[in-house]
C-alpha cells in the first residue's frame, strides 16, 4: 500500500499528475492503451478519505447520464457520502449499508455461463455510486476500490480499439486528472510543478461485469 497524499513526496506526486496529462493527450491524438495505465492512481487512493472524495466526485459527474429509475438511489448515496465526509461517524453504518445494498440490488441480475457467473450492469452510473459506497464501508480496500472507480469511469469500448483507454476516454481521463491535480495542489501547493493540461475538462463526465445500455 502507498502513502497517503499528506506524506507522498511532492515531486513524486507531480510526476504522477503529469503522466495522467500525457495519457489524456495521447488519447486525444488517437492513441489507445490498456486500462491498467491508471494503476498509477493507487497510491493517491491509499488514504480512505481521498478515495471516498474521489468516488463522490466521479459519481456526481456521472449522475446526469443515469437512467431515471437509478437516480434516487444515486442521489441517496451522494447525500450519505457527503455527510460522512463532513462529519465521519455522523451517518450510521446501517444507513450506509442500506444505501450500498439497495444500489447492488438494483442490478443484481446474474447470468450463468459455463466458465463463470456474470453480473449484468444496466447503469454504469449506479455502479460508480455503489463503488463509492464501498470506499466508505471498506476503507481498508481504498487502494483497490479507488483504482476500480477510475477504471469504471474512464473505460470505453469501440470495435476499432477494443475495451480500455481509447480516444473516447480522453475527457474522462482529463476529469480524473483535474480532481487529483486540485487535491494534490491543496496539499502541496504544486502549481508551478504541475504541467497544465493541454485542454481543460469539458463539461460533466456523462457518462468480470457486463454493461448493457
Amino acid at each position: 500500500m502507498g502513502a497517503p497524499l499528506n506524506v507522498i513526496d511532492p515531486d513524486k506526486a507531480a510526476v504522477k499528475i503529469n503522466r495522467l496529462v500525457e495519457i489524456a493527450a495521447q488519447l486525444r491524438n488517437g492513441q489507445h492503451s490498456q486500462i491498467t495505465r491508471l494503476t498509477l492512481l493507487k497510491e493517491f487512493c491509499s488514504d480512505p478519505a481521498d478515495a471516498v472524495a474521489f468516488g463522490l466526485h466521479l459519481t456526481q459527474l456521472a449522475r446526469p447520464k443515469a437512467k431515471k429509475k437509478f437516480r434516487p438511489l444515486i442521489d441517496r448515496a451522494v447525500r450519505v457520502i457527503r455527510s460522512h465526509l463532513r462529519r465521519p461517524g455522523s451517518v450510521s453504518r446501517e444507513a450506509l449499508r442500506v444505501a450500498y445494498e439497495d444500489l447492488w440490488d438494483s442490478q443484481s441480475e446474474v447470468e450463468h455461463h459455463r466458465w463463470a457467473e456474470v453480473r449484468i450492469i444496466h447503469s454504469k452510473e449506479a455502479l460508480l455510486a455503489e463503488c463509492a459506497m464501498e470506499c466508505v464501508l471498506r476503507p481498508w480496500e481504498s487502494v483497490r476500490t479507488g483504482y476500480r472507480l477510475a477504471a469504471l469511469y474512464a473505460e470505453r469500448y469501440d470495435p476499432r480499439y477494443g475495451t480500455g483507454l481509447i480516444p473516447a476516454s480522453a475527457v474522462a481521463v482529463e476529469e480524473i486528472t483535474a480532481f487529483w491535480r486540485s487535491r494534490v495542489r491543496g496539499r502541496f501547493a504544486l502549481r508551478r510543478r504541475l504541467a497544465p493540461g493541454k485542454r481543460r475538462p469539458v463539461g460533466l463526465g456523462r457518462s468480470k461485469q457486463t454493461v448493457r445500455s
